[in-house]
């Protein structure tokens, strides 16, 4: 051994020891995992920037069904914001003009952010005849 080729060997330089370059196959699986982690930074920044807007539950009616007597709503609530909600009230009210008709609550424990989740309400009255009013009136942070 010469001691140029020792000093070769100690610095660690794969060529200068006489080892070919690293495959073009890890150049771009190096790539590749570069773009995913820097695509994984930027939506974990962009995500967390989101979570000071209130919760925003919104009521949809899915089908009014009759059932033995009485009148099942189906309702959907859908958070559009980021923020979870919990206990979030749900009222439905029937109107005929000005006046109540018959009321009804639902409560949806927990609404993650950009979820849906699906419930009922029970009224006497037949909503189809009536003025049917959905609304979210509260909820709690979890």
């Amino acid at each position: 051994m010469t001691p140029a080729g020792k000093d070769d060997r100690r610095r660690g330089d794969g060529e200068a020891a006489g080892e070919p370059p690293p495959p073009l196959a890890e150049w771009f699986v190096a790539a590749i995992g570069l773009v995913v982690l820097l695509t994984s930074v930027g939506y974990l920044l962009y995500d967390g920037n989101g979570q000071s807007q209130p919760p925003a539950p919104a009521i949809r009616m899915l089908d009014i069904q009759p059932q033995q007597g009485r009148f099942l709503v189906r309702v959907q609530a859908v958070n559009e914001s980021r923020t979870t909600a919990a206990a979030v009230r749900v009222e439905g009210t029937l109107k005929r003009g000005n006046e109540l008709v018959e009321r009804s609550e639902l409560e949806f424990d927990f609404l993650p952010g950009r979820s849906t989740r699906e419930g009922g309400m029970f009224f006497t009255a037949d909503p189809r005849g009536l003025q049917l009013e959905l609304a979210a009136r509260s909820y709690r942070a979890p």
